[in-house]
């Protein structure tokens, strides 16, 4: 009888760290939400560039932004910390790093 009583504390336990996570992913939806979309420019296009100082990859990205911001002067280009802005990171959905985005008027 021990065994099965460990057994239902432990899924009792598993249960209600299932419910924490989901109580706090709820809540940073809200905060991302709170913090509201990316606005950029004046109806122009907008390059959005999500990067982070850990990404192994991300040096190589500022190498075709460089190359994008040379061939479109115009094109107004943003980059955005994933560890410091993570309220606007999360607020565009952005799941991995690095990540390029392109804005439009519409």
């Amino acid at each position: 009888m021990p065994t099965l009583e460990r057994l239902g504390w432990a899924v009792a336990l598993l249960v209600l760290m299932g419910v924490a996570a989901q109580l706090l992913r709820v809540m940073q939806r809200r905060k991302a939400a709170a913090a509201g979309p990316l606005r950029v420019g004046d109806g122009e296009a907008a390059l959005i560039v999500v990067v982070s100082a850990h990404c192994a990859i991300c040096p190589a990205q500022k190498g075709v932004v460089a190359q994008l911001r040379q061939r479109y002067p115009a094109l107004q280009v943003v980059t955005l910390d994933a560890e410091q802005q993570l309220a606007q990171v999360r607020a565009l959905s952005v799941m991995t790093v690095p990540t390029t985005l392109l804005q439009g008027a519409d």
